[in-house]
């Protein structure tokens, strides 16, 4: 029961611990990174990643941009990297919480 109590942030007496998130001084705060990371970007990475967070498919950016199938991807996966996301749905989320892009 102990251990529960321990997992679940109890205290032995019912006292439940508060969590403490760890203060990372190398952490910069999100608003620092955000001009960082619009730098980074390029312009076109931008267009498609407002399409990616428009919930545009890889075929509608191509048409829409007027470039490959290919070359849309190759967008993707760079914007990814950049944003060290693990895919295209991750990017838009971090884009709209770091205001590099508005939400749909």
């Amino acid at each position: 029961m102990e251990l529960l109590s321990r997992l679940a942030g109890e205290r032995p007496g019912g006292q439940e611990e508060r969590a403490r998130s760890p203060v990372l001084p190398d952490s910069p705060p999100r608003k620092r990174r955000t001009p960082a990371l619009l730098r980074a970007l390029t312009p076109r990475e931008v267009q498609v990643l407002r399409l990616v967070v428009q919930g545009h498919a890889n075929r509608q950016i191509a048409e829409e941009l007027e470039i490959s199938m290919s070359t849309v991807k190759k967008h993707v996966l760079r914007i990814c990297a950049k944003l060290g996301a693990s895919d295209r749905t991750q990017a838009a989320v971090m884009a709209m919480e770091l205001g590099l892009v508005s939400g749909p």
